[in-house]
């Protein structure tokens, strides 16, 4: 037995910190309801977290007390056999003018700076009754009790009052045992005028009895009852639930009057809040964004709560299927209809909703990491569901991520860009002789080492001298370049200028078309097939994008897309660098047809398409890996990375990585 409760204890515990974790991370109003019916799920009432689900209900609604009103008041009339006034103190009444604190409320269920409990301040009225009277000065000399008057004008029942006396011949206290009706007269700037209390001595038969000179007058103060009507609202709080309006209490008097006779219920004597005959309750609310009242009704306020077979069949085929948001928990303190035992904190449920298979009944299978006591089967990798519609905020982040991994990767391989471009046209000497050079070193094994170190001596000269060309044709071009950009700025641009500005449009279709097609192909072929392959040992799936090991999966894939885009485009690349440049020598661009018959013509046929393959590899291999993985590090950084745009629905996702 002890076990049991050890295990139950640790079960509510980790309840608990799940629900901590999952209202802490999901926060919008539809997680929010979501949070709510997930934890009403739970038939247990010993594990259900009853009061952070009512904490959610309450920050759902954050509703503000607009109303109080008091049921069950009786008002007295003396021109009637119906006065109840010996149970005034139990009817709202008992009170005297000073007392504080008689009525109080319910503080809001969620916690945080943003709720706060209401401000409520009782509306007192006087009975026109005398609540009590209170000995001033017990006077000297009293033999016997003196009578007790209580005078003013317009009274309707006179009080009935007797002064009691102690052995120092004083008078100790006064007893109200009829507190009368018609006293405070005409009430002035709200406060009734208090009636005089005449304490008369009596004569004393006894021969003993002190002379009237070493008599001494008592004195007293009478105080008149006042009872509760009504409830001023100083602050009407926020975060209370509409259909589970916060409890009022009211109160019974600290000391009950001396006439006051406890009533009898059910034929027996009853004393304390049993015997209350007045209540108090919410009769309106309002929402915190709205400032229209809303009667409180709890019926009203469940919504419609039912689910119909369609939903229950697109939730039993769809993993991802949430129950609809506008279902609404309701409370109970029973466990089901036919219990009659009250449970101590109560349950949420949710109507029609079809009772779930016993945990101890649930087949084993291959498609659970493990059977938990609370929430049944727990799958081997986590439920997600991707976010369905992004903010404008959120695509202008994703925008900017987009342009940092492009300046920073294009800017970075630049130099790769142009000697791969170089290579293809063959126009630069340096280059081509580097790369003749390496040819004819594999070719010749036989050369000896003097050789090759007379040969380095004329290169260097023409290494020199090329260098010397080539700043000299930058500076002419970039002259040239300058001048040409401010004739065009300064000269009208007719419709015939700008057609040849897209000549070359179907090669650069050619060209990048494939590129893009293969780039994400091969991407998403290859990081699914690193994800479905198991590879930690927990069987978790590396998620492209997040973590180290899903940058590490983005960069590699990204990588392998870029040589494979390389590959596919790399001919239509050469043909649309070659007819550029033709363009330039020949003042008229050839047709890529010709290009293609005089590739295909040269030694080494259908090869030379691919003439600067292994730069152009090179480079997308960097370009696209790095691509992928600062695009997707800059998504994080910038909070709308994967990891944020998904909805993971595994409860127990949270725990396993530690997310906080």
């Amino acid at each position: 037995m002890k076990q049991q409760r050890e295990a139950k204890k640790l079960a509510r515990q980790g309840v608990l910190n799940l629900f901590s974790l999952l209202k802490a991370r999901y926060t919008t109003t539809e997680q929010k309801q979501q949070l709510a019916i997930l934890f009403s799920l739970i038939s247990d009432p010993q594990l259900q977290p009853v009061n952070e689900i009512r904490s959610l209900l309450g920050e759902l609604d954050n509703g503000t007390i607009a109303e109080i009103e008091l049921l069950d008041l009786s008002d007295d009339d003396a021109t009637t056999d119906k006065d109840y006034f010996r149970l005034s103190s139990r009817t709202g009444g008992g009170f005297s003018r000073d007392d504080t604190q008689v009525i109080t409320v319910e503080p809001p269920a969620p916690l945080g700076d943003d709720y706060k409990p209401a401000k409520i301040r009782a509306i007192f009225k006087p009975t026109t009754r005398i609540l009590r009277i209170n000995v001033v000065d017990g006077g000297e000399g009293y033999d016997v009790a003196p009578d007790v008057i209580v005078r003013q004008k317009g009274v309707v029942r006179q009080c009935e009052a007797y002064a009691v006396i102690n052995q120092q011949k004083r008078v100790s206290e006064i007893i109200v045992v009829n507190p009368g009706y018609g006293y405070g007269g005409p009430i002035r700037n709200g406060v009734p005028i208090v009636p005089i209390v005449e304490i008369k001595r009596r004569k004393s038969s006894r021969k003993d009895s002190p002379n009237e000179k070493a008599l001494k007058s008592a004195k007293a103060v009478a105080e008149l009852e006042y009872k509760v009507t009504g409830v001023e609202i100083l602050d009407g709080g926020s975060g209370y639930i509409f259909d589970e309006p916060p409890e009022v209490m009211l109160s019974l008097p600290q000391n009950d009057p001396d006439w006051f006779v406890t009533p009898v219920i059910n034929g027996r004597n009853t004393d304390g809040d049993e015997a209350q005959m007045i209540a108090a309750r919410v009769s309106l609310m309002k929402s915190g964004s709205s400032s229209s009242t809303i009667a409180v009704d709890p019926l009203q306020y469940r919504g419609e709560n039912t689910i119909n077979e369609s939903i229950l069949q697109q939730i039993q085929n769809d993993p991802i299927a949430l129950l609809p948001s506008y279902l609404r928990p309701q409370f109970s303190m029973f466990i089901s209809r036919d219990s009659a035992e009250a449970l101590e904190n109560g349950i949420y449920y949710i109507p029609t909703l079809p009772k779930s298979k016993s945990v101890e009944n649930l087949p084993s299978s291959s498609k659970y990491r493990s059977i938990d006591a609370v929430f049944g089967g727990i799958g081997k990798a986590p439920v997600i569901k991707n976010a369905v519609t992004l903010s404008a905020d959120q695509y202008s982040r994703l925008a900017l991520a987009g342009a940092i991994c492009t300046v920073v990767v294009r800017t970075a391989l630049n130099p790769l860009e142009l000697v791969k471009t170089k290579i293809q046209l063959q126009n630069d000497d340096e280059i081509m002789r580097l790369a003749t050079e390496k040819a004819n070193a594999v070719k010749s094994d036989a050369i000896s080492g003097e050789q090759l170190s007379s040969n380095k001596q004329p290169a260097g000269t023409t290494q020199e001298q090329n260098r010397s060309k080539r700043g000299a044709n930058l500076a002419t071009s970039s002259n040239s370049a300058a001048s040409t950009s401010t004739a065009l700025l300064e000269s009208r641009i007719e419709l015939e200028d700008i057609k040849p500005l897209w000549l070359s449009f179907n090669a650069i279709v050619s060209r990048e078309l494939p590129f893009a097609v293969t780039k994400f192909l091969v991407f998403d072929s290859i990081s699914n097939l690193i994800n479905n392959s198991n590879l930690l040992a927990d069987g978790n799936k590396i998620q492209v994008g997040v973590g180290t090991l899903g940058l590490l999966l983005s960069a590699f894939s990204g990588a392998m897309a870029g040589i494979a885009g390389a590959f596919v485009s790399h001919p239509a690349d050469l043909i649309l660098t070659l007819t550029s440049a033709s363009s330039k020598e020949d003042a008229e661009s050839k047709d890529w047809k010709i290009i293609v018959k005089e590739l295909l013509a040269q030694e080494g046929g259908i090869v030379n398409l691919f003439a600067g393959f292994p730069a152009r590899a090179v480079f997308f291999f960097l370009v696209i890996g790095l691509q992928f993985f600062l695009y997707d590090y800059f998504k994080t950084l910038l909070d709308v990375g994967t990891d944020d745009l998904t909805l993971v629905l595994d409860v127990f996702y949270a725990i396993r990585t530690g997310l906080q």
